[in-house]
């Protein structure tokens, strides 16, 4: 295959595909049944940096797309880190109602083509199952194994002007796929499960905030401004140089912190910003500290580096050399900006 076949091929993953391995008149990739649920999920981008059990762990894609869209990229890059969980769960590419159906059917594609990829190279893969309109009921759940285990998403479920949409969408997986058992990642909904047995986890950060019986522990005055000021606890991780991929990682781990140590705030002495704030940066230096020990003996990833990094400081200190370059070319004022011409005033 030349070379330009070949690129163009592997922006599509083509090389990905089987097509005896397919479901529909849309060839839609199809996966093995599986039957298992973990102990606990994580999010994929917190994945590569994980350090606790994984043969009790299982990795999710309910983050937002731009997280994962690097999977899709390059599924081989992440392969080696993914087999060692217990099971990973199909990627969930968004398929929002207002989206045309033929980009929900090319999400629905692609989800199921990287699951087969995995579930191929030893992965034990547990389908994602979502949908948008009527329309797309044809397509979204095909390839999906009857008599398994499947895992949804019940945010949906708590707007009121979706919750319809998200329980005729539920109710025709239910009827298509016959689940033996529904992962459920959110809060648990009221639903007629008609007896199939559901679990129930908790985003990562709001899991942590809960004790053993479920309760949810005191929130102080640091803990809730952090809570509240997303975008705050993100400038300062880019302030510190904390690569763009781990921020959502850092946040949680600053919240897990401000919520398990204590917090003594007095209004007196300082403002509840600039409090919230030293502590945040106290997190970040010990973050920078960790990652740094622990990567010292793994190589960079360029492509998954952001402008921190020394492969992006390198492109960073090239352009500005171009733009000095032509800054120096251009005609400085006073000077003859045409030298060459006879009579050219100056």
């Amino acid at each position: 295959m030349k070379y330009a076949a070949r690129r163009t091929a592997e922006i599509y993953n083509h090389h990905l595909f089987q097509p005896l391995s397919t479901e529909g008149i849309w060839d839609i990739p199809s996966l093995r049944k599986i039957n298992l649920c973990p102990d606990r999920l994580i999010p994929f981008h917190q994945a590569i940096s994980f350090r606790g059990d994984t043969a009790r762990t299982a990795v999710h894609f309910f983050i937002d797309d731009y997280l994962f869209e690097r999977v899709w990229n390059r599924p081989e890059a992440y392969l080696e880190n993914l087999k060692r969980f217990q099971a990973v769960l199909t990627t969930d590419w968004s398929m929002y109602l207002d989206f045309p159906a033929a980009l929900i059917l090319w999400n629905q594609y692609r989800k199921q083509l990287i699951g087969q990829f995995l579930q191929n190279h030893g992965c034990k893969v547990i389908p994602t199952v979502s949908w948008g309109f009527a329309n797309s009921f044809d397509f979204c759940f095909q390839g999906i194994p009857k008599n398994g285990t499947i895992a949804v998403a019940t945010a949906p479920a708590k707007s009121k002007v979706y919750r319809k949409f998200w329980v005729a969408g539920m109710n025709e997986a239910l009827r298509r796929i016959q689940p033996q058992r529904v992962i459920l990642y959110g809060e648990n909904i009221d639903f007629e499960w008609n007896g199939i047995e559901t679990i129930t986890f908790f985003p990562e950060h709001i899991q942590r905030m809960r004790d053993g019986k479920g309760k949810k522990k005191k929130v102080g005055p640091r803990t809730k401004w952090l809570m509240e000021n997303e975008e705050a606890v993100m400038r300062i991780a880019r302030r510190f140089g904390i690569p763009r991929q781990d921020w959502e990682d850092f946040r949680q781990e600053t919240l897990l912190r401000s919520l398990t140590c204590q917090d003594d705030y007095q209004k007196e002495k300082a403002s509840i910003q600039t409090w919230a704030g030293n502590f945040t940066a106290f997190i970040a230096r010990n973050w920078l500290k960790k990652r740094n020990a622990e990567n010292k003996t793994k190589s960079v990833d360029f492509r998954d580096s952001d402008a921190s990094s020394s492969f992006g400081q390198r492109a960073e200190r090239t352009r500005r050399g171009r733009y000095d370059r032509l800054r120096m070319a251009l005609p400085r004022e006073g000077m003859n900006p045409f030298p060459l011409v006879t009579g050219a005033s100056s």
